[in-house]
């Protein structure tokens, strides 16, 4: 799901569906903002628990695996955004991108210890 919303993006505003598709996300107060924090947030929830979540340290800091993935994916996909014409890179979008997937991941990682904790 995430992959055809980039795909989709990629193909600029000239393309009848992303042009629709932003004139409904800019009735949202924010909603660019908030469609960043939400799919990045869910998709960090998702790998997480797919990995179980397991940690990986880093130094003497411990981070969720899942959401280090996500978030290496999602700072490249943003900063290709400076080579697509049809694209702008915006740190703001990175942030929220970053703010969900380190909500969601704290999320996660509550269920998956609630869940085994019975």
């Amino acid at each position: 799901m995430v992959l055809l919303i980039i795909a989709i993006a990629n193909l600029g505003d000239d393309w009848w569906l992303t042009n629709h598709l932003k004139q409904i996300l800019y009735l949202i107060p924010y909603g660019d903002k908030w469609g960043h924090f939400i799919l990045m947030g869910l998709l960090a929830l998702f790998v997480n628990l797919f990995f179980k979540c397991e940690k990986l340290k880093i130094f003497k800091l411990s981070f969720l695996k899942g959401s280090v993935i996500i978030l290496t994916i999602v700072t490249l996909e943003e900063l290709s955004q400076i080579f697509i014409d049809s694209r702008s890179f915006d740190l703001l979008d990175l942030t929220f991108d970053y703010l969900g997937i380190l909500l969601f991941g704290q999320l996660a990682l509550w269920y998956f210890r609630s869940s085994n904790a019975n």
